[in-house]
């Protein structure tokens, strides 16, 4: 038996449909920020007033052709708005209806039928001529392409419109700014900001272009591709060209060419570009991410080793101090030079410690090609092999950073005798 409880799930008594339930975060805490925008084309709702609009312009297609008497301007009217009419009440209505029906596109047209009954017009035509012929795929289809492409055209290239705005701001504020680059992950010549930002822009333009031009498709051919059911009831219409024009009336290109589905060859074009789109932008993102890390990480190197170059010509004065010391006399008038060497030395070190110089400790320690360059071998029996026994030029880091390694000589193991006489 389990020593903690672990049913962490929501009581079932304090359900409700609401921000902290939803399944994904685009409908819950970021539907006003993400959210609203895209239900308002791809959600089921949507969906359902999308359907309810393209029936409702079939039927005035089948009237302008003979087929459904002629409409009045105001019964037309009343047919291209009627899908306004679905409000959420309606919408709950919908899914009443559908326990019984349990057919999506069914229940859109009882639904259509219940909001044009309660105009009290077009009684003589929609009993019979919503839907007619048609194959649910016929509305669903066409339903969704023209829902993409509205999203496509008010919400997503006015947002990528704002994007390259901004990135157009940004290269001309950038023109002029320097920055290292690189070719085969080696530094190269530099080159700027701004060019940077404005080949990226000029990338992004020519995916936005082929998605805004892209035109997705619709179909009203029938159950099986054919328009047979049209066909067979008026022989004497170009339902062809009644296809063609209804589809291109809607904004969409007509796929004559289909079994019961339309392919979506054209949504999924749309869909490998904003993907692609995308990912030139996350990567554009992460480019900048790591240019502001890169330069927080440069200024702070630039204020941590500012007096870098100030340290490293000082060393060669250390150097020549230490080594007059080393080759002082010892009569009365060297000693006093010396000892006025040695305190300047002292000063001199303890000035340039205070900006972080750092003697490496070399001498006895286990030779390690970070700090110590080796000029020389020494065979030495007394201590381990690869330890520094000698030091010829002192070593200096600023603060964690080698300026200078230590020249030095390294121990090795002598050679024994037996050894050469095995050579020999």
């Amino acid at each position: 038996m389990n020593k903690y409880l672990t049913d962490f799930e929501i009581p079932q008594e304090e359900l409700t449909l609401r921000e902290g339930t939803a399944l994904s975060n685009i409908d819950g805490r970021l539907w006003g920020e993400v959210g609203a925008n895209v239900a308002a084309y791809l959600s089921d709702e949507a969906m359902v007033r999308a359907r309810i609009g393209v029936e409702a312009r079939y039927l005035i297609a089948l009237s302008e052709y003979g087929i459904v008497r002629k409409l009045k301007n105001s019964e037309k009217d009343l047919l291209l708005n009627i899908h306004q009419k679905l409000d959420k009440t309606q919408y709950q209505n919908l899914r009443k209806v559908e326990a019984n029906v349990r057919h999506d596109v069914m229940v859109m047209i009882q639904i259509m039928k219940n909001l044009l009954k309660k105009e009290n017009i077009l009684e003589d035509v929609i009993e019979n001529w919503i839907h007619w012929g048609l194959t649910s795929f016929d509305v669903d289809d066409t339903a969704k392409a023209c829902l993409i492409q509205n999203m496509i055209r008010k919400v997503y290239l006015p947002e990528a419109g704002r994007l390259l705005t901004n990135l157009a701001d940004l290269a001309e504020k950038t023109k002029n700014t320097v920055i290292p680059a690189k070719t085969h992950l080696q530094p190269a010549v530099p080159t700027t900001l701004g060019k940077e930002v404005a080949l990226f822009g000029m990338r992004l333009c020519e995916q936005l272009e082929f998605i805004k031009n892209t035109k997705l498709r619709g179909k009203l051919t029938g159950a099986v591709g054919t328009l047979a059911a049209h066909k067979a009831v008026f022989p004497n219409i170009d339902w062809i060209k009644f296809s063609k024009n209804f589809i291109e009336s809607l904004g969409l290109e007509a796929n004559l060419y289909t079994t019961q589905i339309e392919q979506k060859e054209n949504v999924e074009d749309l869909k490998k570009e904003t993907a692609e789109l995308k990912d030139k932008y996350l990567r554009l993102y992460a480019d900048f991410e790591n240019y502001k890390r890169l330069s927080a990480k440069n200024k702070v190197e630039l204020i941590k080793y500012s007096n870098e170059e100030l340290v490293r010509e000082l060393l060669s004065v250390i150097d020549h101090l230490e080594l007059a010391l080393q080759h002082s006399s010892n009569n009365e008038a060297s000693l006093a030079l010396a000892e006025g060497v040695q305190m300047t030395l002292k000063e001199l070190k303890t000035t340039l410690e205070k900006f972080g110089l750092i003697t490496i400790e070399a001498l006895g320690k286990p030779f390690d090609p970070f700090f110590h360059h080796a000029i020389s071998q020494v065979e030495s029996e007394e201590s381990d092999e690869d330890t520094v026994v000698s030091e010829f030029r002192k070593g200096y880091m600023l603060k964690d950073k080698v300026l200078r390694a230590s020249l030095v000589g390294v121990s090795k193991k002598p050679i024994q005798e037996t050894e050469i006489k095995e050579e020999a």
